[in-house]
């Protein structure tokens, strides 16, 4: 029987049963979708756990166990006393709120299995606690050795509970109701959290700063489309500069937007931007002050004089990326990577008294240029550049 003559058959057959035949592909294409579901849901699961573990640093141990505290946990606690390798340790026994009285704060209250006001777990811990977690106080202090040892009812909140039940108010010296007991609030811990910053639909390439603190840049052609950061707590300012390098001219992807599609830390999606324009067709309004120890973006200006009208080119060797000005025209873009080390000037923009400004992106320490009429390529010297 030919590959033509099965065909038919086969189509033949399916043309006799149509409901059996739809029943069968709705029953393959269900079966693959939920084996798809299920990979894509345990992979999801195994990222987000590694992220996790990546977020609690190098440095720290967690040993996990199950059942009544006995003389084992004792001998256990002692011999962690006893090791000069261990510089803190502390329990996180979790409170099991078997008959869910959650928290109370007088007619206020959170369901301790969870709420739309956030998610309620409740610890028995030390007076290492905040060290062994890198959790700071920020405000009241933290549970001390003396409290463990009186076994005062005492209770250090997070900021989902603070916000939660006193808002505005200190809730330092006010009592909680914490499985029908009365526990006095000492403390209050900063909200911690961190992970990967990733900038989804990236383009070109965006400098990443936190409190004004240079983390790092993503590029779109880097494999790595995210950056590391861990440690944050509180409320933080997060700035993003965002340069366009040119569009596509050819080809599918004509359609070459510029920006970020979406910013998210982890799975978590970052909203209610601020969103400014850069427009750099007329630099004269610009206004300059001392930038000396930061690690930011900057413009420089300078001047330099010439009785010269011809063209020349200024060189850019010692700079690491950003763009040239002189008296207001754009002369183009510079980067180290090369080949080209230094830009055309035309000498019909050319005055008695000149200004230049560099705008280096990537801060260079190099505050002088040299111009000259000589244009430099790979610094002089041949290389070989191979296009495929």
């Amino acid at each position: 029987m030919g590959f033509s003559q099965a065909f038919k058959l086969a189509f033949k057959s399916l043309s006799g049963s149509k409901m059996r035949a739809f029943l069968t592909m709705l029953g393959i294409i269900i079966g693959v979708a939920s084996v798809i579901a299920i990979v894509a849901s345990i992979q999801g699961t195994t990222k987000l756990q590694r992220l996790q573990y990546e977020a609690m640093g190098a440095n720290r141990i967690d040993v996990y166990a199950w059942g009544a505290k006995n003389k084992d946990w004792k001998d256990f606690e002692e011999y962690l006393d006893s090791l000069d390798e261990v510089a803190a340790w502390s329990p996180q026994s979790q409170y099991w709120d078997w008959q869910s009285d959650g928290v109370q704060y007088r007619s206020k209250k959170m369901d301790s299995n969870g709420s739309d006001s956030g998610y309620l777990q409740m610890y028995f811990v030390n007076e290492h606690y905040g060290e062994c977690t890198s959790m700071s106080i920020s405000a009241g202090r933290d549970i001390s050795e003396a409290d463990c040892k009186s076994r005062a009812r005492v209770c250090v909140i997070g900021e989902t509970l603070r916000k939660y039940f006193f808002g505005a108010m200190s809730p330092i010296g006010q009592n909680l109701r914490i499985g029908g007991k009365s526990f006095e609030i000492i403390g209050v811990y900063a909200g911690k959290y961190g992970g990967k910053l990733y900038l989804d639909g990236l383009a070109d390439r965006a400098y990443v700063f936190v409190n004004k603190e240079y983390k790092g840049v993503i590029y779109r052609n880097d494999k790595k489309q995210c950056i590391d950061l861990h440690g944050l707590s509180g409320e933080n300012d997060i700035d993003i500069l965002v340069e366009a390098m040119g569009r596509v001219n050819y080809g599918p992807h004509l359609l070459d937007r510029k920006g970020v599609d979406q910013i998210r830390i982890n799975y978590q999606v970052l909203s209610h931007w601020d969103i400014y324009t850069l427009p750099l067709d007329n630099i004269d309004k610009l206004r300059y002050t001392d930038t000396k120890g930061l690690d930011t973006p900057t413009f420089m200006r300078g001047t330099f004089k010439t009785t010269s009208r011809g063209d020349c080119f200024v060189h850019t060797a010692g700079l690491k990326k950003g763009y040239i000005f002189i008296n207001g025209f754009c002369l183009g873009r510079y980067w180290d990577i090369g080949p080209q080390e230094s830009l055309y000037i035309p000498g019909t923009i050319l005055k008695d008294e000149n200004e230049i400004v560099v705008l280096e992106l990537e801060n260079s320490l190099k505050t002088t240029v040299r111009i000259d009429d000589k244009h430099n390529i790979a610094g002089g010297k041949k290389k070989k550049f191979f296009f495929f």
